[in-house]
């Protein structure tokens, strides 16, 4: 019963993320440069930066976001979010937002 539990809450919190993205995508086409680095996914979390920043001179801020965080619903053209697990590896495609 337990494993069934926890199966459902992995859908749930996996379908958010996706529509959490589906979002943020739509969003992205409105802003300037490179909006997503699926490139970085499974990265070191600490080389997010340079790269997002030199790949787009528009973001201003790129934030460290540890697994099981929650961020910021608004969204902002100059903010990406850099998802990471325990481990210092990125887990989920950094995108504008």
């Amino acid at each position: 019963m337990a494993a069934t539990i926890q199966t459902r809450v992995m859908g749930i919190a996996l379908l958010f993320f996706f529509l959490l993205s589906a979002t943020s995508i739509a969003q992205a086409a409105t802003c300037k440069g490179k909006s997503a680095w699926p490139e970085l996914v499974g990265k070191d979390g600490s080389t997010a930066e340079a790269i997002i920043k030199a790949e787009n001179p528009r973001v201003n801020f790129v934030f460290p976001v540890t697994e099981g965080s929650t961020v910021r619903k608004n969204f902002d053209c100059r903010r990406v979010f850099v998802w990471i697990k325990p481990n210092g590896k990125i887990y989920l495609v950094p995108r504008l937002g």
